[in-house]
């Protein structure tokens, strides 16, 4: 296998989906590429979840790209997430017919048209802008209403949008209790209205909300989103001395009543209610089953039950409309990392057969794993989870349309907050058939549901979106889950594949002059999530590469052997590992991929340099050894002459870096 070389044309034509614009995109792009056209800089977008923010934004942005308006793109987005959503969305675009090179890497390589960094990270960005000439930046600044005038976040929009030509501001949810974006402040819309309203919300240039969605056919593939119906739970809340109770009831009040003389009356007081609702919402950690029937506990119990019910509901409503088995995903969000693992944990007791996956951070890994997750969803795999456990990572942008069913067990109570996570639920799961694209054909074929503690001001945010939902698509059917029972989980399916023997497998790289063979099948095995435990590193991966270099067939043994002990500690096949290297091969790398892949070359033809070149290995510092080694490969690749640094270089200059490099470690092994 060598190293693969992306060209633009080809990545395309293999790679890019068929990315159509919804009716209300093309509106929103014909909207504001005239105005920015005249000179004006901002444009705000508030559009519903599952609609195609995302991609509308991009479009915008690479067709002033396209009229040598701007020459660099840069996204700012919430969260590891939507970070990875970002780049997605743009490697699957060109301009003109060339492959748009999109990186989240915050060494900013120079041939990069866009950039794509969360708001923590743009600190980095503003170092790449020192040494990034450019013709003109066009920004698009993601879930705007995170940002705030007092904050980092907010400060870091204000300098980014300052040095910009032209601005899109997005988000689905455009209003915040506290804090506001200083840019907006005192600015108007295309309308020449204020931004801010007295309430605080902002007025956007073009908007596109959910009623407006689920009133599009949803058999011409413009809407994005289906119903969402709620069912609500009471509970009861009592004091540590046990003289204090406080009661969420399951149903409203009868109209009149001593405090509320109508519903519209109860509704204004839900409306400003500051009840907390953490209190209801409690595992006790002493007892040994969590979902006993204590006071906290039983509110619990009727969520995950009430929950797993509407998932097996759900799955049955989707295969009678498409005949896709078991596609629906139940999301429980909880209110802390401890209450995530109990409630995985009760899952896991009341129904065995499900597969629960939790992510509680918002980091990279945890940002790779829903991707994983997402991933197995889209290809209904059948090691997919059916249960995803998070605490507040996955409350926006992040893209699982097969998640239908949600159970809202967090404290936090902003109408901001929760209509994000309802937004978990309400898009279309795409099936990818030429007959039938989605997995329904009419409005209420698939639906979300929401199930929550019946707090009044979750009750009153649900009031409202039900009416949206009434007014678009009329009255739902009704539906009662109590007997939807979950029965033993099905037959999974079998995984096809090419199967060799070992031997076989092994051998077929035996006696290659390419070692990068080598090279991806042993760090395919130190990627294996159970690497540590068998310990699996970095130093064990340059040893067994350094023996397939020394070239003699006895260290060349040595090394497959102990390849094969490793795969036998981590439980997984060789034949596995070669299968997937050789699919890898034969793909074309995407623009990000390819920047990954020559680091790593580096890296590995580096350390065989510093060790093996008798000149390095006689420096005795190994800082020392490397930068000589590095300093030394950035003359010979012309680097040192054009003033660049490994990291910000081009694909072209990475590949010839490494060129060299590999002759250089070649030519002593």
């Amino acid at each position: 296998m060598v190293l693969r070389a992306a060209d633009g044309a080809i990545y395309l034509n293999l790679h890019r989906s068929i990315m159509k614009l919804r009716k209300w995109q093309q509106q929103a792009i014909d909207a504001c590429i005239p105005k920015f056209a005249e000179g004006r800089q901002i444009f705000v977008i508030e559009a519903c979840t599952g609609s195609g923010k995302s991609l509308c934004s991009a479009k915008a942005a690479l067709e002033m790209m396209r009229r040598d308006a701007v020459d660099l793109i840069v996204v700012l987005t919430p969260n590891c997430g939507t970070r990875l959503g970002w780049k997605k969305t743009f490697e699957r675009l060109d301009v003109d017919g060339r492959r748009v090179n999109v990186t989240d890497s915050t060494s900013f390589p120079r041939d990069s048209d866009v950039w794509v960094s969360t708001y923590a990270g743009y600190s980095k960005i503003e170092e790449a802008l020192h040494d990034r000439p450019t013709a003109g930046i066009f920004v698009i600044i993601d879930e705007f209403h995170h940002p705030e005038d007092s904050a980092d976040w907010g400060r870091a929009v204000d300098r980014l949008v300052a040095l910009s030509d032209h601005a899109i501001f997005l988000s689905g949810t455009p209003w915040k209790r506290e804090g506001k974006i200083a840019v907006l402040c005192g600015a108007t819309n295309v309308e020449n209205r204020p931004y801010y309203r007295e309430d605080g919300r902002v007025e956007a240039d073009f908007v596109y909300d959910y009623k407006e969605d689920l009133r599009q056919d949803p058999k011409t593939g413009t809407r994005g989103t289906v119903p969402v119906k709620f069912k609500f739970w009471e509970s009861t809340w009592k004091s540590d001395d046990g003289k204090v109770v406080e009661c969420l009831p399951k149903d409203l009040p009868v109209f009149p009543n001593d405090k509320f003389q109508n519903s519209d009356e109860w509704y204004e007081w839900a409306k400003k209610s500051d009840m907390p609702l953490g209190k209801h919402l409690h595992f006790d950690a002493d007892l040994e089953n969590p979902l006993a029937d204590d006071v906290g506990n039983k509110l619990l119990r009727n969520i995950v039950n009430e929950s797993i019910a509407l998932l097996a509901l759900s799955r049955k409503q989707i295969e009678s409309v498409c005949g896709r088995k078991n596609q629906s995903v139940l999301l429980c969000v909880a209110k802390s990392m401890k209450e995530a693992r109990r409630i995985a944990e009760c899952i896991q007791e009341e129904r065995p057969s499900l597969r629960v996956s939790i992510v509680l951070s918002d980091d990279n890994n945890g940002a790779k794993k829903l991707a994983r997750i997402a991933r197995q969803c889209r290809e209904n795999a059948a090691d997919k989870p059916d249960v995803i456990v998070s605490v507040g990572m996955i409350s926006e942008g992040v893209d699982i349309p097969q998640i239908k069913v949600v159970a809202y067990m967090s404290a936090i109570l902003t109408v901001l907050y929760f209509v994000q996570v309802i937004g978990r639920a309400i898009r279309r799961i795409p099936i990818d058939s030429k007959d039938q694209p989605y997995a329904d054909q009419n409005h209420f074929d698939t639906i979300a549901y929401v199930v929550a503690p019946a707090h009044p001001k979750l009750r009153y945010i649900a009031r409202n979106i039900e009416r949206d939902v009434q007014d678009a698509c009329g009255d739902a059917p009704d539906g009662d889950a109590s007997f939807a029972n979950d029965t033993s989980s099905a037959d999974k399916k079998k995984r096809t594949g090419i199967v060799t023997s070992s031997d076989e497998s092994v051998g077929m790289f035996r006696g290659s002059d390419d070692f990068s063979c080598w090279h991806d099948v042993v760090e395919a095995i130190k990627m294996h999530e159970r690497a540590a435990e068998c310990y699996i590193d970095s130093h064990w991966a340059e040893h067994i590469l350094g023996l397939f270099l020394r070239g003699d067939d006895g260290a060349k043994v040595y090394a497959e052997n102990e390849i094969k002990s490793k795969c036998k500690c981590l439980n997984i096949s060789i034949d596995d590992i070669v299968n997937k290297v050789q699919e890898e091969a034969e793909a074309v790398l995407s623009y990000e991929e390819e920047q990954k892949l020559l680091s790593e070359r580096a890296m590995y033809w580096t350390n065989i340099i510093r060790f093996k070149v008798p000149k390095y290995r006689q420096i005795e510092d190994n800082d020392v050894a490397y930068r000589k080694v590095r300093g030394d490969v950035n003359r010979i690749a012309g680097l040192h002459k054009q003033g660049v640094s490994f990291t910000k270089a081009s694909l072209e200059q990475k590949r010839e870096w490494v060129r060299c490099a590999k002759e250089i470690a070649e030519a002593v092994v």
